[in-house]
């Protein structure tokens, strides 16, 4: 877009409530909405299509890599074996198909994870957040700052390894090797 010489850079990862209170955009596991998980709707790739295409392997290592879920192989061969017998259309099947495996404890719903690595997957977000970092050091004068908000281990990791990786190739220093939370 044309920047340069900033001061500093502000990358804030957080998903936009905006997009996820939107039932029909099929973020929600609360509602009952056409499988989409589309940041951009313009994109092709939708929750419809990795839920319905890939692979039970696949399926499985994006719901252990960007879900962390313990029993992603068998949420994988269970919405493998659904799908045969009936495509899956949404949020609402998807939810059942997953508590069939991951049983609910407490408040949260056992397909929260699940249905959050599909979004990593379906928006690229991870790719996403090391092409920011690299962008914001572009457009970064010297001396600059670049602070990232992150909001769960996977997005913090990245930006950690990131921040090291500058560090011993002596582009920039860590100002803080711990995160910073937020206190009244």
């Amino acid at each position: 877009n044309g920047f340069g010489n900033a001061l500093g850079v502000l990358l804030d990862l957080g998903v936009s409530s905006y997009q996820l209170d939107k039932l029909e955009r099929g973020f929600s596991i609360k509602g009952n909405e056409r499988l989409d998980m589309r940041m951009n709707q313009s994109q092709e790739l939708t929750a419809y299509e990795v839920v319905n295409t890939y692979s039970a392997e696949e399926l499985a290592y994006i719901f252990t890599k960007f879900g962390e879920e313990e029993k992603a192989q068998a949420v994988a061969d269970q919405i493998v074996f659904e799908r045969g017998k009936k495509k899956i259309e949404t949020t609402g099947e998807l939810v059942s198909i997953i508590e069939k495996i991951i049983k609910k404890q407490g408040f949260v719903s056992p397909a929260t994870k699940i249905f959050q690595a599909i979004r990593i997957e379906v928006n690229s977000e991870l790719v996403s957040i090391k092409e920011g970092l690299e962008g914001a050091l572009h457009v970064l004068k010297s001396h600059g700052r670049i602070c990232v908000i992150s909001f769960h281990s996977l997005e913090d990791r990245i930006v950690k390894q990131q921040f090291g990786n500058w560090e011993r190739q002596n582009v920039g220093i860590s100002i803080t090797k711990k995160p910073i939370t937020a206190d009244e």
